[in-house]
């Protein structure tokens, strides 16, 4: 099982605590991509010293919409995650992944995830709808027929929208487990 992780960037400060989150997670097969929203030349030199790819995204100023997208796109994992650059997953987490993602391989599973900033964990209840899941939640098999995160909506609601898309088309699996913690 290839894990591919996905990480959206404006090369925040934050972004090399995202990678040294990640990096140590990644196992061989697995991959990294990280992507600018245009060209990022200081999120370039970060993704360098930890031998991470990145790539010149399209300018959208879309909160990572576009950059998801484009990341999905050129992906090569079996599963994709997600994490913005001012995010970071748990010690272990692609190890949970791993672990529990066989007992349901081809439906997407929403994990929970600790927001400092509110001093909570979502999700609250086992339900996709604004506020109650974001996008680090959400670890999904690469399908075909994988949603976009742009759409005509507001961009503060695509993670939202992306994962009502996709768990309508695809089914979920609810995990108590935390995977990200958002700053």
């Amino acid at each position: 099982m290839r894990l591919s992780v996905i990480t959206p960037t404006v090369a925040r400060d934050s972004l090399r605590e995202t990678l040294a989150s990640i990096a140590p997670q990644l196992r061989l097969g697995d991959e990294h991509i990280v992507v600018g929203d245009g060209p990022q030349p200081a999120a370039a030199a970060i993704c360098s010293e930890f031998v991470v790819s990145y790539h010149d995204g399209p300018i959208s100023g879309s909160w990572g919409t576009a950059q998801r997208d484009y990341g999905a796109s050129v992906a090569r994992g079996d599963w994709l995650l997600f994490c913005d650059d001012d995010d970071v997953f748990t010690p272990g987490a692609l190890d949970v992944v791993r672990r529990v993602v066989v007992d349901n391989p081809t439906t997407p599973h929403v994990f929970r995830m600790e927001r400092t900033r509110w001093n909570d964990v979502l999700w609250a209840d086992p339900v996709v709808r604004e506020g109650n899941v974001g996008t680090p939640m959400i670890v999904t098999p690469r399908y075909d027929d994988l949603p976009l995160w742009v759409d005509q909506y507001h961009a503060y609601t695509a993670d939202h929208r992306f994962i009502k898309r996709l768990t309508d088309a695809h089914g979920v699996v609810w995990r108590e487990e935390v995977l990200c913690i958002v700053r």
